[in-house]
């Protein structure tokens, strides 16, 4: 169940990008290690820094319960369509995952609103001049990566 939701590097992206909706799992990123006297770094008070814990639950940044401190980055951890949605909805930038030809993968198209004027930016890797083949999860993932540098 845990890859209908975002990775963690997409969920700390749409925090910094605003995203306040309410999710249905979350993310608990250490920021600074901290040993358990008892047994190194495990345990309920030990922990590694750059550790990840994905855990269901309701949650929804910036807002109860957001416990974020010196330690710890939590962040909700969105289903993959919720932020394609709020991407679409409140920041007015669409994403198209579409299939190529069969043996090109698929790819993605970007539109948005930017200084009063409408864009398309196709998405075929960095380089938009070089096609790279993507499987459907891929494609998605670097559309979104893509339209939140947009943004």
């Amino acid at each position: 169940m845990k890859e209908q939701f975002v990775d963690h590097e997409i969920a700390v992206l749409l925090k910094e990008k605003g995203y306040k909706e309410e999710c249905m799992a979350y993310y608990e990123i250490s920021i600074k290690a901290k040993k358990d006297e008892h047994d190194g770094f495990s345990g309920p008070f030990g922990w590694k820094k750059g550790e990840v814990n994905f855990s269901k639950g309701y949650f929804e940044n910036s807002g109860l319960p957001d416990n974020s401190n010196e330690y710890w980055l939590l962040c909700g951890a969105p289903l993959w369509q919720q932020a394609i949605d709020w991407l679409r909805d409140i920041k007015k930038v669409e994403i198209i995952v579409e299939s190529g030809h069969v043996d090109l993968g698929y790819s993605y198209h970007i539109y948005y609103t930017k200084d009063g004027k409408s864009r398309r930016m196709d998405g075929f890797g960095h380089d938009e001049l070089e096609e790279v083949e993507y499987d459907y999860p891929e494609a998605r993932e670097q559309a979104i990566k893509h339209a939140l540098t947009l943004i």
